[in-house]
């Protein structure tokens, strides 16, 4: 497939109409439509692990898939946090990857996943932006998405394969630019990754209050 940073383009220009849309509305017929979508994602990647049992979701996104529309269809109030956080991280990833280098990066994959993958991400990012706009989240908060991201770094490591978050992992991209300077990754990487995921775990209360205000 070709062209899939303009697919990606007018599919979060939809997807901004239809949150608009989406928040327009009670909060009953609001909360209806999130369950709607995130069942479609979680509905479809249960039938596509039923097909492919072998492809076990392991990065952050692909167990977004499960994690996030159990937290919204169950109601578990305590996890809002993470799976709003969760959603924020696929999200944005997924379609800045889009934007920029889509073609580079997907181009060889059937068009049936690139639209699934479209559809799948989308509904998370917009489920967050919903959520964000009408939920109150507190500082606080920052625990759960804490403890998500360690069990989330727990799980890949229990796994096998080569997946992103082995790459931040193991600071490949120390060794990629900086191949005879391998202290960087003791020096520099670690220290600035860990900083980077303890204010990221901020993100969510810091949205939270620039979209409601």
């Amino acid at each position: 497939m070709g062209h899939l940073n303009i697919l990606s383009f007018f599919w979060l220009l939809l997807l901004f109409f239809y949150s608009r849309y989406v928040l327009k509305q009670n909060e009953v017929v609001r909360n209806r439509f999130l369950k709607i979508q995130l069942l479609l994602v979680l509905l479809y990647n249960i039938g596509f692990l039923f097909v492919f049992p072998w492809k076990i979701p392991i990065e952050l996104s692909t167990t977004s898939y499960f994690v996030v529309p159990i937290i919204v269809l169950f109601s578990i109030k305590y996890l809002k946090a993470w799976g709003v956080y969760a959603s924020i991280l696929t999200g944005s990833i997924y379609f800045i990857g889009m934007l920029i280098m889509g073609n580079k990066l997907y181009s060889n994959f059937p068009p049936y996943s690139v639209y699934t993958s479209l559809y799948n991400h989308g509904a998370l990012i917009s489920y967050a932006l919903i959520t964000l706009k009408t939920a109150e989240f507190h500082k606080s908060e920052r625990n759960i998405i804490w403890v998500g991201l360690g069990l989330s770094a727990a799980w890949a490591l229990l796994l096998t394969g080569r997946i992103f978050i082995y790459i931040l992992l193991d600071g490949d991209l120390i060794n990629i630019y900086f191949p005879n300077n391998l202290n960087l990754r003791f020096i520099i990487y670690y220290p600035l990754l860990i900083v980077v995921l303890i204010f990221s775990a901020n993100v969510v209360h810091l949205l939270n209050q620039k979209l409601k205000t």
